[in-house]
């Protein structure tokens, strides 16, 4: 996943593209990927969470990334191997 992260005048950390929130470790188990919590954490006022699920080659990428309104930022790839999890 491409994005940037920026300082700001108030020191706060600001990233722009996707953020991974939760990961799946190989036994299954759910764990939060602390620094997507602490960037997080940082917004004030509003927020929404997109979450997109489907078979493999489906455009789920493809639509996160228009939502987003970017023409890059969740992998696209042209295999059936993932590029995202």
């Amino acid at each position: 996943m491409a994005g940037t992260t920026d300082q700001g005048l108030d020191g706060a950390t600001y990233y722009s593209g996707p953020l991974q929130l939760i990961r799946i470790d190989d036994d299954g188990s759910c764990h939060l990927e602390e620094n997507a919590v602490c960037i997080l954490n940082q917004i004030q006022g509003r927020l929404a969470v997109v979450g997109i699920a489907g078979l493999y080659r489906t455009g789920k990428s493809f639509l996160l990334n228009r939502l987003l309104g970017l023409q890059e930022g969740f992998e696209l790839g042209p295999t059936v191997n993932p590029c995202t999890k």
